[in-house]
């Protein structure tokens, strides 16, 4: 058991952790959950402000998050990493502001109705999972998140995503779980080659849109 237990501690980084409940903005943060918290009158919104204070109690203070960010002011660089790809179609704006999204903790995308502000959605969240990770899609608007998840059904890549949110999503999530494709994909090319033609590409954008 001690074998697999250190085993297991493989690949796994310790950090020091930072200041940042001292910060006034987490403070403010944790103040405005306690007054709501006190305030509420029914049951359920107090219960949904008691897990709101619970959670703020829990948040690791880490160096590298998006809230290290926002409550200290300080927006971090950091390095893409891999080449990037854009499965769902670019312009030049969308193609740097996919490329700012991997580049600092924080990163605004703002842009009319029409702008391709989903799709740039798309290519982040194409990006992330490329990197074996995981994300997050949130809203305090429920169309926005189920139109991502539609063009992403749309691409046949549903089965990534889990549909949660609310505690009857989340049961009827896991009561009937999307199935996995039975066949196997199609070979990917080579990033060193998605990367060359990226190239191309972005000098063609760059001469058509100052012609």
């Amino acid at each position: 058991m001690l074998t697999n237990l250190v085993f297991k501690m493989e690949g796994i980084v310790f950090a020091a952790p930072t200041a940042i409940k001292d910060a006034q903005v987490f403070q403010y943060f944790t103040a405005v959950a306690n007054a709501r918290h006190e305030r509420a009158e029914a049951k359920a919104d107090r219960d949904i402000a008691a897990n709101v204070v619970r959670q703020l109690a829990k948040l690791p203070a880490s160096a590298d998050t998006a809230l290290q960010a926002y409550c200290t002011g300080r927006n971090v660089a950091l390095a893409p990493g891999q080449g990037l790809i854009y499965p769902f179609g670019l312009n030049e704006s969308q193609l740097v502001a996919v490329e700012q999204a991997f580049s600092a903790q924080v990163s605004v995308i703002e842009g009319p109705p029409g702008t391709g502000k989903t799709q740039t959605i798309l290519n982040i969240l194409a990006n992330i999972l490329l990197r074996g990770q995981t994300v997050a899609v949130l809203s305090n608007n429920n169309a926005a998140v189920e139109n991502v998840y539609e063009k992403l059904e749309k691409c046949g890549l549903g089965y990534l995503v889990a549909k949660l949110g609310n505690q009857d999503n989340r049961q009827d999530f896991f009561a009937d779980l999307p199935p996995w494709p039975s066949s196997e994909p199609a070979p990917a090319p080579a990033l060193e080659e998605i990367q060359a033609l990226l190239t191309e590409l972005k000098q063609h954008l760059h001469a058509h849109n100052r012609a």
